[in-house]
């Protein structure tokens, strides 16, 4: 067995801005993949004689797959290591659209595009985004705000050039062209170098009350043995002891099975209350993206106009996502109240002003606002999350955190379209969503309450 290592800091290592890089080129991909498929869903629904729904909640399967699958995708890291996953789901993705381009009914659509492609996304994106929070403690805001924002990148330059290609090639050209630019999350995938590391499920990471408790807190913490990466042991003496060499084989597989999976986070309280904040805001964010252009389209602007709302969203994104590094290099915390207020109302009143305005301009502030106030509580979130665990075992928390979020952006998906066939328009929809934005602000609120408490 290897000496015991922990996962390789890249706080202030070179090599820390290639990771970022090739996680801010496979959000670009991804999420430009899903911008795409937005851009074509009334093509795609025109061809096959579907509805407009069904194409929908496709795309939204294809895109919520990665979380979906989080707690699955962390256990093959652990065995197989991130670069082999990585490049894996490079393959499938482009494989799978590849497929799709040439499809010829909605249900070998959906095979391609969700179990095919879906999962390839699932493996490269979970990758890349488990590996911000796993190679980065100090710098970590500003390691997750590049490179997540290769997602308003890819849905500002997509968009647009998505309307110019379906006029050109057609909806099956756009997806052959996807499929190629997705092969090149095999190279990405290459560059991870450092596998991340196991952990133990007893390192819950507490609030310090002051820096004297956060000193005394790490000093007391012990260092996690593993062998050469890829499996996970039990850390700590006693669970050794725990351990009987001599039971039956599948009994010890599906204790290290367990371990991996950390099945004990489900059980934190604050693990919850983070977690249901963050599902409210995806299953509004998973179905706007995938639903913004079709809904500019059915508010009477053309299809050019539609497919530049994605743009102005995307530009409003980028920005949001640079507030949490700049409040917390001037000392605020991005997780405080009155941060989580501000976002939330601003989300709540921009999507009621874009199910009222009619007008390209009033759409573009509208668009822009919800992409900003999106940016802004997304970051916010994973920085609250960060705080949950060690960054050794912090994957798991991300794992299981996405699988709850995936569920809630299905629904979301699912949600818009049915409501559209059910109404007419989007209307409905983005009214319960300006609802739906405030409900993070009780639960950080008792969040806030009971971390005092304990503190306390």
């Amino acid at each position: 067995m290897s000496s015991p290592r922990r996962s390789t800091n890249y706080d202030n290592h070179p090599m820390g801005w290639v990771i970022i890089g090739a996680a801010f080129i496979t959000n670009v991909i991804l999420m430009g993949n899903v911008k795409a498929l937005g851009v074509l869903l009334i093509a795609i629904e025109t061809d096959f004689s579907s509805h407009l729904w069904l194409i929908g909640w496709i795309a939204t399967l294809h895109s919520m797959l990665k979380n979906v699958l989080g707690p699955l995708i962390t256990v093959l890291i652990r065995i197989l290591g991130s670069r082999f996953v990585f490049i894996s789901g490079g393959i499938f993705g482009g494989i799978g659209l590849t497929l799709a381009s040439q499809s010829t009914s909605v249900v070998q659509l959906a095979i391609c595009l969700v179990l095919v492609s879906g999962v390839g996304t699932a493996f490269s994106g979970f990758c890349a985004f488990a590996l911000m929070a796993s190679y980065f403690e100090e710098r970590y805001s500003v390691a997750n705000a590049v490179s997540t924002a290769g997602f308003p990148i890819g849905m500002v330059v997509v968009g647009p050039v998505t309307q110019i290609l379906l006029d050109t090639y057609g909806w099956r050209g756009v997806v052959l062209l996807l499929g190629g630019l997705s092969f090149n999350l095999v190279a990405l995938g290459a560059l991870v170098t450092t596998n991340i590391v196991p952990s133990s499920s007893k390192r819950y990471k507490e609030v310090a009350i002051s820096d004297k408790d956060e000193a005394s807190r790490k000093k007391t913490e012990e260092e996690v043995p593993t062998d050469s990466g890829s499996i996970i042991e039990l850390s700590t003496k006693d669970d050794e002891r725990k351990q009987d060499t001599s039971c039956h084989p599948d009994f010890l597989s599906c204790q290290k099975f367990s371990t991996m999976m950390d099945f004990s986070v489900l059980a934190n309280p604050r693990f919850i209350l983070v977690t249901l904040a963050r599902c409210c805001s995806e299953l509004c964010y998973t179905c706007w993206v995938v639903f913004i252009v079709s809904h500019g389209q059915f508010q009477g602007l053309s299809y050019l106009h539609s497919s530049l709302l994605p743009t102005a969203f995307g530009a409003g994104n980028f920005l949001g996502k640079l507030v949490v590094p700049l409040v917390e290099k001037n000392g605020f915390n991005p997780a405080s109240l009155r941060l989580a207020f501000f976002v939330c109302s601003l989300l709540s009143v921009s999507f009621t002003l874009t199910a009222l305005v009619n007008s390209f301009a009033g759409q573009m502030v509208s668009s822009a606002s919800i992409g900003f106030g999106f940016g802004v509580f997304f970051q916010a979130n994973d920085s609250l999350t960060k705080t949950l665990a060690d960054d050794d075992r912090i994957i798991n928390i991300l794992g299981w955190r996405v699988l709850f979020s995936g569920f809630a952006g299905i629904f979301g998906g699912l949600l818009g379209g049915w409501l559209y066939e059910w109404t007419g328009s989007f209307q409905v929809t983005l009214f319960a969503f300006a609802g739906l934005t405030l409900l993070p602000i009780p639960l950080y609120c008792i969040d806030s309450v009971y971390t005092k408490k304990k503190n306390s």
